[in-house]
């Protein structure tokens, strides 16, 4: 029997059908009053000591720490269609025409930061409000991340304010499954990422995950948490899963946003690229791109993207890499080490006395180890790549230690104490 897809509203009913009506509806309706409910509550946001425990919390799970507060994206960019023209007639002159552009700026998607923080929070909402919709004994999770400097720990570490309403029973590492999978509280197993193009990464951690599935005879949902997922993806996933028949109704996608490959973009009179030119394009990326990366090749590009985040462009696995990075310039991922040397770089600007672009303003630096820094209306401190005092953040009575190289945004009557320095009282926008 083949597993399918489900949506949460149409789970509300799956498993009824052997009940009468009357039960089946009423089980529907408390189910409808406890989403209701918690989503209410949910709504207020977690306390600050909610989410302090819960960042406690997950240095317990993990030997190494997961991060407590993401590094954040230094800029965002935008992708205009004077750019696209500029980058096409300078690559790409025989297709480039301004009246009937071959790639225009909707073929092409950019999503900033904060859509992409967005995007994810409404995943992890519609993943918590199922979650509370179920009676109590029936709402134990679990989480699967990669290991450390991937996006989907970074992901994690974007929306623990919101998991921390209903924190998960543990988060494990994709191979960690074997330790909890007889623990009878786990009734689901999520799994969370930034993005999938391909799906293979994601289906390789749910593949070592999935021979425990037919041993968890409490298991309720399987439960795929990515905010954006391309058809090819989400079809190998399912497929990985779909000949175990214990997951019949329980596998779970809620509202990620379609990525489209360059062969599915609309043929519209507009120019998002046209079908008819779609193999001369092909042919033009992989023969103008073809000694930056071996991937690259003419019967691969039509299934790549052009898709790119303000926090990475992927790999050419998954996207036309060159071309994105002609556009929006090389972006370094701020889960990955090589950040550090971008706060370095702040850090050494800062002490020049030189203006930084990226950051559109960077406070008063409070030793050697932090700065403050920020970002539209959030104050953040910034912690550089060696910490040559400790820092703390005391917040509601409890500290929280600063690692380096995080951006922890500061909230109103926070106390930070760097060690030899002295504490700092803000009031959410600066030095009180």
């Amino acid at each position: 029997m083949a597993a399918t897809s489900n949506c949460y509203n149409y789970s509300l009913k799956s498993g009824l059908q052997y009940v009468s009506e009357e039960v089946a509806a009423a089980t529907v309706i408390q189910r409808a009053f406890r989403k209701w409910q918690f989503t209410k509550e949910a709504s207020k946001g977690a306390s600050s000591e909610q989410v302090a425990q819960l960042h406690l919390k997950m240095n317990d799970w993990s030997e190494q720490g997961f991060a407590r507060y993401p590094r954040m994206p230094l800029v965002s960019r935008s992708i205009t269609t004077e750019k696209c023209a500029q980058v096409m007639s300078k690559d790409f002159p025989e297709l480039h025409s301004s009246q009937n552009p071959i790639v225009s700026p909707e073929a092409i998607t950019h999503v900033t930061f904060d859509a992409f923080k967005r995007k994810l929070g409404d995943v992890v909402d519609e993943f918590l409000q199922h979650l509370m919709s179920l009676p109590e004994a029936e709402r134990g999770y679990v989480l699967v991340v990669d290991e450390r400097e991937k996006s989907n720990s970074w992901a994690l570490s974007l929306c623990l304010d919101k998991l921390a309403a209903h924190p998960p029973i543990d988060v494990i590492y994709k191979d960690d499954l074997s330790k909890v999978y007889k623990n009878p509280k786990v009734k689901h197993v999520a799994f969370m990422d930034d993005a999938s193009y391909s799906g293979s990464q994601l289906k390789g951690s749910i593949d070592e995950c999935s021979t425990l599935f037919p041993m968890m005879p409490q298991l309720k949902g399987v439960h795929v948490l990515v905010p954006f997922c391309s058809p090819v993806a989400k079809e190998k996933i399912l497929s990985a899963l779909q000949n175990e028949e214990t997951l019949q109704n329980k596998i779970f996608f809620p509202c990620s946003s379609p990525i489209h490959a360059i062969r599915d973009l609309p043929d519209v009179s507009s120019g998002i690229i046209k079908q008819s030119n779609v193999a001369q394009f092909v042919q033009q990326i992989a023969s103008r791109y073809q000694a930056s990366n071996v991937h690259l090749s003419a019967n691969k590009v039509p299934g790549l993207h052009l898709f790119a985040f303000d926090h990475k462009i992927p790999d050419a696995l998954s996207v036309v890499t060159p071309l994105m990075e002609s556009l929006l310039g090389k972006i370094i991922p701020p889960y990955k080490s090589e950040f550090d040397a971008v706060l370095d770089e702040h850090s050494k600007q800062l002490e020049a006395g030189l203006r930084v672009d990226l950051l559109p303003e960077i406070g008063p630096q409070l030793s050697e180890a932090a700065v403050l820094v920020r970002k539209e209306q959030t104050l953040y401190l910034a912690t550089k790549s060696y910490l040559d005092n400790d820092v703390v953040i005391q917040r509601n009575g409890v500290n929280l230690p600063i690692l380096s190289c995080e951006m922890v945004p500061i909230l109103p009557n926070d106390v930070v104490v760097v060690e030899g320095v002295g504490n700092f009282q803000f009031d959410g926008n600066k030095i009180a």
